[in-house]
């Protein structure tokens, strides 16, 4: 992972004569090659951006009080927090090696959908080359829907799962209607 580097006005003007060199480069190239290099490296440096984005924003919450920290999100920066939390999860992601950088496609969306796999399954779609940079959110979605669908001992565990789930719930909601009758009569006897 590449140094941070904060942005400063001496970054902002060395971005913006990047901006101009970049057009003067195109105003002058007739060169198909030319255009696909130019196109796809600057593709690649999409996906190293939000990893860094992603850095920023696990650096922040880390430092700044919780409260903070959601009001940088919602008030301050040009995203929500549904996005700042899938840059993060993909940031950390990597971080933890759950998933290496260079296999990451650049669309953060397809990205997030990868990291948030199941492991077993993610380390699947890794063996069968499923997982590239080139790779389509359709083409993971249509994965993770074939490989989790068709392993019986997989629909079997969603089941148990799903059951477990639903007794839980069950236990919750009866305990918070107990609760309500409990607190239903200690508003009688404070009453009466």
């Amino acid at each position: 992972m590449s140094k941070l580097v904060p942005v400063t006005r001496t970054s902002l003007k060395r971005d913006a004569r990047a901006s101009v060199e970049v057009q003067n480069k195109l105003e002058r190239s007739t060169n198909v090659e030319d255009f696909v290099r130019e196109i796809t490296t600057e593709w690649i440096n999409v996906r190293q951006r939000f990893l860094i984005i992603g850095q920023y924003l696990v650096t922040a919450k880390l430092n700044i009080p919780h409260g903070e920290y959601i009001k940088l999100i919602n008030e301050r920066l040009p995203f929500g927090r549904n996005v700042a939390h899938q840059l993060a999860s993909i940031y950390l992601s990597v971080q933890n090696e759950d998933v290496p950088a260079e296999a990451l496609p650049s669309s953060y969306t397809t990205a997030y959908r990868i990291v948030r796999m199941d492991p077993t399954i993610r380390a699947r779609a890794m063996a069968e080359g499923v997982i590239t940079p080139q790779v389509t959110f359709k083409t993971i979605m249509r994965f993770v829907k074939e490989k989790h669908l068709t392993d019986v001992d997989d629909v079997q565990k969603l089941r148990e799962e799903r059951a477990t789930l639903q007794r839980e719930l069950d236990r919750i909601m009866d305990r918070a209607s107990q609760i309500r009758t409990r607190l239903e009569d200690i508003d009688l006897e404070l009453q009466g």
